[in-house]
């Protein structure tokens, strides 16, 4: 009975972030999908995290984020999309074979002031855990921040960049991660421009 109970309550949750969505798309919203990257422009040798990726509501961002809902509600967001893709296969096939990890994620917010909090939350969070920023060489939307930092999984290391920035009422970010000689930081910025000539094409059709 207690399966059964959270199932229901898994499709009631679901059913109702995509009544926010379909509302948003009736009154003529931007769609965070079109915003993030595709497979298609990740390597070949990446696939879809499938529990990972997909739309997001304000319970699940904020889930994600380990804040209360009533956060993200009251700064306005809206909706979001995140694309999750990692290399096939295990951690031992080959590590310094490519990027290990690609996430490309978009949120939409009700103003410009929405993603303004969330991105500055972020930069915050990074300065506080002693990331090392970095330059993006150019602006890439309206601001931008490019963090580093290392990963440890067991007896493999990683170097991590993530690169968040903001675009009117959009707030955008594109991590990789890999080995340190497949990993870097000239990777996420182009990474991100193409996300945000998604996320131009989107706002302004």
């Amino acid at each position: 009975m207690g399966s059964f109970r959270r199932a229901r309550a898994v499709a009631a949750a679901t059913v109702a972030a995509l009544t926010v969505v379909a509302s948003a798309f009736a009154a003529g919203q931007p769609d965070p999908k079109r915003m993030t990257l595709r497979l298609s422009d990740l390597p070949p040798h990446l696939t879809v995290v499938r529990a990972e990726s997909g739309r997001y509501d304000a319970a699940r961002a904020a889930r994600t984020d380990n804040a209360p809902v009533s956060l993200f509600r009251s700064h306005g967001y809206l909706m979001g999309y995140e694309l999750d893709a990692t290399r096939r296969g295990s951690l031992s096939s080959d590590v310094a074979a490519g990027l290990f990890q690609i996430i490309s994620a978009t949120s939409l917010w009700q103003t410009a002031a929405g993603s303004r909090w969330s991105l500055a939350r972020t930069v915050k969070s990074s300065r506080a855990h002693g990331f090392q920023a970095l330059p993006t060489g150019g602006r890439i939307g309206a601001e931008s921040h490019l963090y580093s930092y290392p990963l440890q999984d067991g007896s493999y290391s990683f170097q991590v960049y993530a690169l968040g920035w903001r675009d009117g009422r959009v707030r955008a970010t594109v991590l990789v991660a890999g080995a340190k000689s497949a990993a870097t930081a000239r990777k996420a910025v182009r990474l991100a421009r193409k996300q945000e000539r998604r996320i131009a094409a989107e706002l302004n059709p």
